[in-house]
């Protein structure tokens, strides 16, 4: 069973809120879009990987998705995909990346060549052995018995050629064929489903999602951020509440629920707890009634009482995901 799903990582939401948030003119913005670029690109690729995995038979084993662990020493390792099997585990290490790849095993390099320029990249296969690394490490600390754990590094995209590759390198399309060979090796000692169920409760229960504290990883102050509720139609900053209404000062569009991605926008970039003046500023309503009548509709959690409440925002990010590839 797929135990975690794939869903839009926090920080690709973020860096897609701070571009809509900074103006054209702004010296960061192309910094930001092209590391959102690169975030978009990695997650089709894990996209990729799940159309095959898809395939297979998972009554007796769990698939865990950008799985973030704790690696002992106050820091954390990453998985792209992580299978359970009762027989073997599978570390996959997901990389989109087209043109021509070599590896140097003895340099730990890795090379792409694309329309006759080659650069070099760290290497993958050092990367997903590391990982292999912490994770059996982790599953001794947590009594968990030892079992083979295969880790394989994954290209994503179907026309790249690979050369120099060793048996841990392979397209997505190969991923089933070498998981059905897997499997024809018997162990001698395969874990007991309960066992593998309980693995699989403790590695989510250990799971913690990676969040960017984006304004200082770009160095911009939030003062600097577009402030107001973006049309959803012309995309222009300029909805004004009226009644229980948004309406668009510039093509007069309407909306109820406007400002809902305008407080995801909050959430993502500033913090996900907020004032009724926070409010009022970032969306740009002179009401406080407004503010609190727009939180009792969004049954959000209020902190405090009196002069010291403030809101709690929901993290689910649902208007944000939404929209992330339509623009």
């Amino acid at each position: 069973m797929i135990s975690k799903p794939r869903t839009i990582p926090v920080p690709l939401l973020q860096l897609d809120s701070l571009l809509r948030r900074l103006q054209p003119s702004h010296p960061k913005t192309s910094t930001v879009a092209e590391m959102l670029a690169k975030y978009k690109k990695g997650y089709r690729g894990e996209l990729a990987l799940d159309y095959y995995l898809d395939y297979l038979e998972l009554d007796t084993c769990f698939i865990i998705n950008d799985l973030r662990l704790p690696d002992g020493m106050s820091r954390f390792f990453q998985l792209d995909t992580l299978l359970l099997t009762p027989t073997f585990f599978c570390i996959f290490e997901i990389k989109n990346l087209s043109g021509i790849l070599s590896f140097d095993i003895s340099l730990n390099q890795m090379r792409r060549t694309i329309h006759g320029e080659t650069e070099g990249y760290p290497d993958p296969i050092s990367q997903v052995q590391m990982q292999h690394f912490h994770l059996r490490r982790l599953l001794k600390k947590y009594g968990f018995p030892q079992i083979t754990i295969n880790p394989f590094v994954v290209i994503s995209h179907p026309t790249t050629i690979i050369e120099n590759r060793n048996s841990s390198v392979l397209h997505a399309h190969a991923v089933l064929t070498t998981i059905s060979k897997l499997e024809k090796k018997t162990s001698k000692h395969p874990l007991q489903f309960n066992m593998l169920h309980d693995l699989n409760k403790k590695l989510l229960e250990l799971h913690v999602p990676k969040r960017l504290d984006v304004l200082k990883e770009f160095n911009i102050d939030k003062n600097e951020l577009i402030f107001g509720v973006r049309c959803e139609k012309c995309r222009e900053y300029g909805m004004r509440r009226h009644y229980a209404v948004w309406i668009c000062n510039f093509c007069g569009y309407q909306s109820r629920l406007a400002h809902l991605l305008a407080l995801e926008d909050y959430s993502l970039l500033i913090n996900n707890v907020i004032t009724n003046r926070h409010a009022r500023i970032f969306l740009k309503v002179d009401s406080r009634n407004t503010i609190t009548y727009l939180f009792k509709t969004m049954n959000v959690q209020m902190i405090g009482k009196y002069n010291y409440s403030a809101y709690r925002l929901p993290s689910d990010y649902s208007y944000s995901r939404k929209g992330l590839f339509q623009h």
